[in-house]
């Protein structure tokens, strides 16, 4: 997840942020970036993640999407992101076909 795609205040290393998922539920995540290594790569921290994860039961080999939409206003550019938490339901000519964990029981799965 680049830094860039969010705003983080002078001399923060973290930042909160909303996400809207496929319910229109409200996520709150917080994104740290790293203060060591040549590559300050962004984590989600797990106090904000965890309840993501067990909410929408999420196992290993799921994933997770984030989306950013902007759009400019009079006032400036405004951000809009949301979130997908998919799994692999099949394979189809070769590729993987991929819902959101939602409509999983829609597959009988």
């Amino acid at each position: 997840m680049p830094s860039s795609l969010f705003s983080f205040p002078e001399g923060a290393h973290t930042t909160r942020f909303e996400a809207v998922d496929a319910t229109d539920n409200v996520w709150e995540f917080c994104l740290s970036t790293r203060l060591t290594g040549a590559y300050p790569k962004p984590v989600l921290l797990r106090s904000s993640w965890r309840r993501f994860v067990e909410q929408k039961g999420l196992v290993p080999e799921d994933r997770v999407v984030f989306f950013m939409e902007r759009s400019s206003e009079a006032d400036g550019m405004i951000r809009r992101y949301t979130v997908r938490a998919q799994r692999k339901v099949m394979m189809l000519m070769g590729q993987d076909i991929w819902v959101d964990v939602e409509d999983v029981p829609l597959y009988g799965l």
